[in-house]
């Protein structure tokens, strides 16, 4: 792949392995956790990160299909040579 990539549409049927919740986030999802928060029944909760991610962080990263080749997989799957290439929230264990 190369030039204009989507890459969100690139790495989807690989993210949708790894994650606990197999499919893409919609903004809704996002404005129903802020809803949550800005109403009475979250009016005990201060100074916490609620995560709304679909579990992916909370996810091993790993998938029978990868091995521990996952972070290659991405890679190719958008088009770099390597790994190093891609800005990411997780990076290989080494």
């Amino acid at each position: 792949m190369g030039g204009n990539v989507d890459y969100a549409e690139a790495v989807k049927p690989i993210l949708e392995k790894i994650q606990l919740i197999p499919r893409n986030g919609e903004p809704e999802d996002i404005a129903n956790a802020a809803c949550f928060l800005a109403s009475d029944e979250a009016s005990f909760i201060n100074g916490h990160a609620l995560v709304v991610d679909g579990g992916l962080t909370a996810g091993s990263w790993t998938h029978p299909d990868f091995g521990s080749g996952l972070l290659e997989a991405i890679a190719e799957a958008i088009g770099v040579d390597k790994f190093d290439d891609i800005d990411a929230v997780y990076h290989a264990r080494r």
